[in-house]
């Protein structure tokens, strides 16, 4: 799924997420806690369960390719992950070459 125009996106596995509230995550950098979104340019690196090794790589005019560590084929076929659509007016970009989108505030998915 990709967001529509105004949107980002959270993936998760967890099917019943009412309200994000921000969190500094287990794998950060910065010592702030945030809500985080991706765009459509980086919303297929989330296409897998959170903790499955990928590699993924697309250009212009290049064909999308996705790889994972064959031990978790099974793994990956039996996820089941969700897009969560946010407004992207909450979000500010994040990263030198912004790679997602953080919020300090709480916020509510739009689906």
């Amino acid at each position: 799924m990709l967001p529509r125009p105004g949107e980002v996106l959270h993936f998760s596995e967890n099917p019943s997420i009412a309200r994000f509230e921000p969190h500094v995550a287990a794998t950060a950098q910065q010592p702030e806690a945030y809500v985080w979104a991706v765009d459509a340019l980086n919303a297929p690196c989330y296409w897998f369960p959170r903790l499955c090794p990928r590699v993924c790589a697309w250009g212009d005019g290049v064909p999308r390719v996705h790889a994972v560590e064959e031990r978790w084929l099974a793994t990956l076929q039996d996820a089941t992950v969700y897009a969560y659509r946010f407004d992207a007016a909450a979000f500010a970009p994040f990263g030198d070459r912004p790679h997602a989108y953080v919020s300090p505030l709480a916020v509510e998915p739009l689906g």
